[in-house]
């Protein structure tokens, strides 16, 4: 995520930034005093795409740009901090730097991700009974991975899972399937797990 021109970068701290969270484009490789840094939304480093400037010679240091608005934050390193982001936070972002000896300017492609929504657990029965089939349904949005456990470790291994691992599938259920079930939702840039859902298979 971060194009590297010599020993300067930017780099999003977090890696890998979710909606209505927050993000700071990390100037690394700099280590003497910045003068002067402007951040821009967009490739081209010209005023209509300007986010902010900050010169340190002046006071007060911030001059707001066209594309200014109060979630955006400069640091004297030079690095841009967002909150509470947007998807539209997304695309290209350029930054120009000015210290005694270096004027450069330097790119970065931000992404900004949806983070999983936190799992439910459903069952296809309230009481089930002793040889029965009974399926618990993982509900959860932008999850890539999902996984199981019971009782703190793995399900059991005649357990069959869906093919997007959403559905647990207990063919001819015994009480030895009782337990705590619990689903875990994953994706690049989150994780979040189901509360335990209480499975307890009773006599016919």
């Amino acid at each position: 995520m971060d194009l590297t021109s010599g020993q300067i970068s930017i780099r999003p701290i977090p890696q890998y930034p979710v909606i209505n969270g927050s993000v700071t484009l990390s100037v690394i490789g700099i280590t003497e005093k910045i003068m002067v840094v402007t951040w821009y939304k967009g490739r081209l480093a010209r005023y209509q795409n300007q986010i902010l400037s900050r010169d340190f010679a002046r006071s007060p240091p911030l001059l707001p740009g066209p594309l200014y608005n109060e979630r955006f934050s400069a640091f004297s390193n030079g690095s841009l901090h967002i909150k509470e982001l947007h998807i539209n936070d997304e695309g290209n972002y350029a930054a120009y730097m000015l210290t005694d000896t270096l004027e450069k300017t330097e790119h970065l492609k931000l992404n900004v991700y949806d983070s999983v929504t936190k799992p439910t657990i459903t069952a296809s029965i309230n009481q089930p009974k002793e040889n029965e089939t009974l399926t618990l349904t993982c509900n959860t949005l932008q999850a890539v991975t999902i996984r199981w456990t019971r009782n703190g470790g793995p399900v059991l291994s005649r357990a069959k899972l869906s093919k997007d691992n959403k559905g647990l599938t207990l063919s001819r259920i015994k009480r030895r399937d009782s337990g705590e079930y619990r689903c875990e939702a994953e994706n690049i840039a989150s994780m979040d797990s189901s509360d335990p859902f209480t499975v307890t298979v009773t006599c016919k």
